[in-house]
């Protein structure tokens, strides 16, 4: 409503006004009833996610954010270490849904290496969240990423799940993959992070995914 919306920019107003600076990003669904098919150039597997490859996961995670704006606005983002407890935190507390193992995988190259990764949970009876999808840089643009998501929407349409959502900031570049597999935006929001005479701060009011 629109007294709701000009609540919402009072708190931003008044947020930015003490040094926090607002970050677009958008919050995106997609229905599971109707999954494309991948065409993946590199050679690729898909493995469970499971603690034990935590590690390397982060680390998977951590080369596809350096120099990114999410990891100028998220302390996890800033090593391969904080990017393993990002990973930790979804698949063992429930603040962003219950993991979902089936539908959680890691991509590995002909050599087992891991390459991409794919974290999600359930929101509710009927809704997913992909909580995080990354893909090394040098494997990008080879149909990794579409397989990873394919194999998660396939998953989590076969436990009953109707539609799978995630967020993303407006300046990531995956933005616009996102819509191309047929995400639509629900709603788009601010998160509001601290800043030092114009430098952001990894320090954000929002749980980032």
């Amino acid at each position: 409503s629109s007294a709701a919306s000009d609540v919402y920019k009072r708190q931003g107003d008044a947020l930015c006004g003490l040094g926090f600076e607002g970050v677009p990003r958008h919050f995106l669904t997609k229905s599971l009833a109707t999954i494309s098919r991948p065409r993946v150039r590199a050679k690729v597997a898909l493995e469970p996610l499971t603690i034990q490859r935590q590690s390397s996961a982060g680390q998977v995670m951590y080369r596809s954010l350096i120099g990114s704006r999410d990891a100028a606005i998220n302390a996890d983002f800033e090593s391969a270490e904080g990017c393993q407890r990002n990973l930790e935190t979804l698949m063992a507390w429930p603040s962003c849904g219950r993991f979902e193992p089936t539908s959680s995988v890691i991509a590995t190259n002909a050599l087992g290496h891991a390459i991409g990764v794919i974290a999600t949970t359930r929101l509710s009876r009927t809704r997913a969240l992909i909580g995080q999808v990354s893909v090394q840089p040098e494997y990008q643009a080879q149909g990794v990423g579409h397989a990873l998501m394919s194999h998660a929407c396939e998953a989590l349409a076969a436990k009953g799940l109707k539609d799978v959502a995630l967020t993303v900031t407006e300046e990531n570049p995956a933005l616009e993959w996102y819509l191309r597999l047929g995400f639509s935006e629900l709603h788009s929001y601010d998160a509001y992070v601290w800043t030092d005479e114009g430098v952001v701060s990894p320090r954000s009011l929002e749980c980032s995914r």
